[in-house]
């Protein structure tokens, strides 16, 4: 027969099978601990994976997207003026702003090229012309358009309009228009 297990015989196996489970949980635990950590490692590896293919995925629309862009960039580069110097840019906008001039039938009385400007990008250089027209206030708009919807790309930057007192009204103004053009640097920021 099994002898009879006493109450104190009870509590000393409970505290010692107490004791056993917290000896085998201390030696086990930094193995469990890597047990876990390694399964949270597999599933940040997965999200990454998962963002990255989502990244391939796009690749062909962001390619696609990349080559629309270049082109418009072509396109809209052509509209620049030609010239591998400012000083020829600056005078090939002179004679077209002689040719808009001579067009609304204005004499120009003075024209000063003013200092090139990088833009913000440092990928273009601002060409500024200034001149100083007689008009009518209908001259003066029909040159502003012209200068305007020119082919080349060509944005009037500053005007000043004072008006000439002739009898009891307003018939002429002078006018002094700062017209910029723009050319494209190379790569290593020079324009020869």
């Amino acid at each position: 027969m099994v002898p009879a297990v006493n109450r104190e015989r009870k509590w000393i196996l409970i505290g010692g099978m107490i004791l056993l489970l917290m000896g085998a949980f201390y030696r086990f635990y930094p193995e469990m601990e890597s047990l876990l950590s390694a399964s949270q490692e597999i599933e940040t590896a997965k999200m990454q994976l998962d963002r990255y293919r989502q990244i391939a995925g796009r690749k062909e629309a962001i390619t696609a997207r990349y080559t629309d862009l270049k082109n418009r960039i072509e396109q809209a580069e052509k509209g620049l003026l030609a010239g591998t110097t400012p000083a020829i840019v600056a005078v090939e906008i002179q004679n077209i702003l002689n040719e808009i001039a001579g067009k609304s039938k204005l004499t120009i009385h003075q024209m000063q090229i003013l200092k090139e400007q990088k833009t913000e990008s440092g990928a273009y250089l601002r060409v500024p012309v200034q001149v100083t027209i007689d008009s009518t206030v209908r001259e003066l708009k029909d040159m502003l358009y012209g200068i305007e919807t020119f082919p080349k790309v060509l944005k009037v930057t500053q005007i000043q309009i004072r008006a000439q007192q002739r009898g009891r009204g307003f018939g002429r103004v002078q006018s002094t228009i700062t017209v910029t053009g723009f050319m494209k640097m190379n790569r290593d920021g020079s324009t020869a």
